[in-house]
């Protein structure tokens, strides 16, 4: 029956069917993460059984040279009868014409998948969350901070463009849309020297995209966002950023867990990616 049902198109509303399928695979998915995931300017494919969402994938495409693969989930009782390649493989063809670069943030089930796909390990994602306030966050003060506001979004959308290596206008307009606190902050010439955005997701607040000129910037953003915020905090912390974990790590953050980052199509990302200290969420690389 699973073989007969056809690949669709996931739309916004089916965000909620969204979420009951992360809860079945046993990841935490809110309401406006799934929201996010259907609204950033991808396409996320889904395959349904009597009407139940059991598996999906999605490919955010930012332009003809780049995109990135995440969403990647098959219900726990339909697994092992290949709809996960499935999933990935109709991806793959939405940017088969084009001489596109894949990336993906993979989890270590779907490691080997990706691997037989010909995906290469370039990197590393470093998860860390601190789950109470430390007191050296209270920073009252520093210089050229100020709270984000629509205004910021267009130099916002091409801070991240450069370190980034492609545009994601869409996401960010979206992330902007859900954000809980933000900030930017300037030179004496008014130019911007970083950003970062955090949404709430449950009872936790993720930092991300975070984006800065160098490593005092970017750990006097996430401690201005985490002072504010009365949780556990979390940032996705790309592995070449070693200087800026050891800081986080001096703040009482703990590493979580480590994720491979693998690319299809070529051997480095695009980008400055020495000035992103923190991914925006791993399905959109």
């Amino acid at each position: 029956m699973v073989g007969h049902s056809q690949v669709e198109r996931l739309k916004p509303e089916d965000a909620l069917a969204l979420q009951a399928l992360a809860e079945a695979v046993g990841w935490r998915f809110h309401p406006e993460q799934a929201h996010l995931l259907l609204s950033a300017g991808g396409t996320v494919f889904g395959q349904r059984v009597q009407g139940r969402l059991i598996a999906s994938a999605g490919i955010y495409t930012y332009d003809t040279s780049f995109s990135s693969l995440g969403v990647v989930m098959v219900d726990r009782a339909f697994q092992r009868r290949g709809l996960g390649r499935r999933m990935v493989e109709r991806c793959l063809t939405e940017v088969a014409k084009t001489d596109t670069k894949v990336t993906l943030v993979a989890t270590s089930e779907g490691f080997p998948l990706y691997a037989s796909l010909g995906f290469q390990t370039v990197g590393q994602v470093y998860r860390y969350q601190r789950d109470s306030a430390d007191s050296d966050d209270a920073l009252q003060h520093y210089a050229g901070m100020s709270k984000m506001t629509r205004a910021d979004l267009a130099e916002v959308i091409r801070m991240d463009d450069v370190a980034f290596g492609a545009p994601r206008s869409a996401l960010l307009h979206t992330l902007f849309s859900q954000m809980q606190d933000g900030y930017v902050v300037r030179d004496a010439t008014g130019a911007l020297q970083g950003m970062g955005i955090a949404v709430c997701r449950g009872a936790c607040l993720l930092i991300g995209p975070l984006v800065a000129k160098t490593n005092t910037t970017a750990l006097a953003l996430v401690q201005r966002m985490a002072a504010a915020f009365d949780g556990p905090v979390r940032l996705d912390v790309p592995s070449h950023q070693i200087a800026f974990a050891n800081q986080l790590a001096s703040h009482g953050f703990q590493e979580q867990r480590v994720s491979p980052v693998m690319l299809l199509g070529g051997s480095k990302l695009p980008g400055q990616r020495d000035v992103m200290f923190a991914i925006a969420d791993p399905a959109f690389g």
